[in-house]
C-alpha cells in the first residue's frame, strides 16, 4: 500500500499539472527545440535567438529539464532529449503544434470548468463569443495551428487505423470533415486503387491543397454535412467528428449518410474513442471533459450511446475493431 507521503506527492503533482502545460507551451511557442536541432546552445545564445530574458529562460529550461524535456549538459548549456525531440517542427511524430494549441484559448477555457459543471453549458462560446469552429474561421492564425495540431495527433491515429482496418474492399472513400486532407491522403497512399473525396466547409476546403501525387484520384468538395453529403461512394469516413456534436446533430449527420448509403450501397467507418465502463484509466474520459468545455453538446461516447445514435439514424453496428491506440473503428451499415 502506498505511503501517505507518496500519495500526497502524487496528488500535488496532479493538482499542479497546469504548470507543466504552460512550460511546454512556452517552449513550443519559442521554438526552443528547433533552435537546438543542430546542437547544444548556451542560455545566452538561446535568449538572443528567441528575444527573451536570459535569466528567466534559464529558469524555464531548468524546470523542463527536471521532467525530462531538454537537458542541461554544462552550466547553463542545454541540449535535446527524446521528449524534447517531439517539439521539433520537422520530427516525423512532432507534437509542437499540439503543444501550442494547449496553451492559449483551450488553456483559458479549462480555467472555467467549474462554470461549465454548474450551468451545464460549453464555456468556450461564452469566453470567446463564438463556437470553436466559427472562432477558428475568424482567427486564421490560430486555425492554422489547430489544423497542424490535429495532423500531429492524426499521424499516430492514422497509423493505428491502417494497421487495424483493410480498405481494399472499397473503391471510393469520402472523408467527411476531413480538414487539411492528411487522413485521406494517408489512406489513399496505402491503397492506390482508391478514389477519394475530401468534404468540409467552404473556408476549410479553401485552404486545403490536394495531396501531392494524388490529385487525379482525390477531389475537394465543400458543403455542410448537416444538410447533405456527397453521393456515389461506397465508404464514408468520420474521424473524430461525432464527438464534437450533441446527439441531435449527430443523428442528422448520420441520417444524411444513411440516405447516401441506401441509394448507392456502402458502409460507414466511425473512428472515435469508445469510453469503457469502470474506473480503469482511459484518455477518452479526460478528452470527454475537453469536449464538454469546447463544444456545446460535444462528448465522448460509450458503445451503447453509439448504438443508440446509429439506430435513430437507421444504421447498425456491423463490427467494432480496436486499434493499438485509444481509438476504435466502428463499422456501420444499413
Amino acid at each position: 500500500m502506498p505511503k501517505d507521503s507518496d500519495l500526497k506527492t502524487k496528488f500535488v503533482g496532479l493538482a499542479r499539472g497546469y504548470w507543466v502545460t504552460q512550460m511546454i507551451f512556452v517552449a513550443a511557442e519559442l521554438g526552443l527545440a528547433d533552435h537546438l536541432a543542430k546542437g547544444p546552445k548556451s542560455i545566452q545564445e538561446l535568449a538572443e535567438i528567441c528575444h527573451t530574458d536570459a535569466s528567466n529562460l534559464f529558469r524555464l529550461l531548468r524546470g523542463l529539464s527536471s521532467i525530462g524535456i531538454f537537458r542541461e549538459i554544462q552550466q547553463k548549456k542545454f541540449t535535446l532529449t527524446p521528449l524534447a525531440n517531439l517539439l521539433l517542427s520537422d520530427h516525423p511524430d512532432s507534437l509542437r503544434q499540439f503543444a501550442r494549441l494547449q496553451g492559449e484559448e483551450r488553456y483559458f477555457t479549462w480555467g472555467k470548468l467549474l462554470d461549465s459543471i454548474k450551468n451545464g453549458r460549453s464555456v468556450f462560446p461564452e469566453i470567446y463569443g463564438n463556437p470553436v469552429f466559427a472562432w477558428n474561421r475568424e482567427n486564421p492564425e490560430r486555425a492554422a495551428i489547430f489544423d497542424e495540431a490535429m495532423e500531429n495527433m492524426a499521424r499516430i491515429e492514422v497509423r493505428a487505423l491502417l494497421n487495424a482496418f483493410d480498405f481494399w474492399q472499397f473503391r471510393h472513400v469520402v472523408d467527411l470533415g476531413g480538414g487539411n486532407g492528411y487522413v485521406l491522403s494517408e489512406v489513399m497512399e496505402k491503397y492506390p486503387h482508391l478514389q477519394g473525396t475530401l468534404f468540409d466547409l467552404e473556408h476549410v476546403v479553401a485552404r486545403t491543397i490536394s495531396p501531392s501525387g494524388l490529385q487525379e484520384r482525390c477531389s475537394l468538395q465543400s458543403g455542410d454535412f448537416f444538410c447533405s453529403v456527397p453521393e456515389g461512394a461506397d465508404c464514408y469516413l468520420l474521424k473524430n467528428i461525432l464527438h464534437n456534436w450533441g446527439d441531435s446533430y449527430c443523428v442528422k449527420l448520420l441520417s444524411n449518410i444513411r440516405e447516401a448509403i441506401g441509394l448507392f450501397g456502402g458502409q460507414l467507418i466511425i473512428y472515435e474513442q469508445i469510453i469503457p465502463e469502470g474506473n480503469d484509466p482511459f484518455i477518452g474520459k479526460l478528452l470527454d471533459i475537453n469536449m464538454l468545455l469546447l463544444h456545446e453538446g460535444g462528448m465522448e461516447r460509450t458503445r451503447s450511446e453509439y448504438e443508440r445514435l446509429l439506430e435513430l439514424a437507421g444504421l447498425t453496428i456491423k463490427s467494432i475493431i480496436p486499434t493499438d491506440c485509444s481509438m476504435s473503428v466502428i463499422l456501420a451499415g444499413v
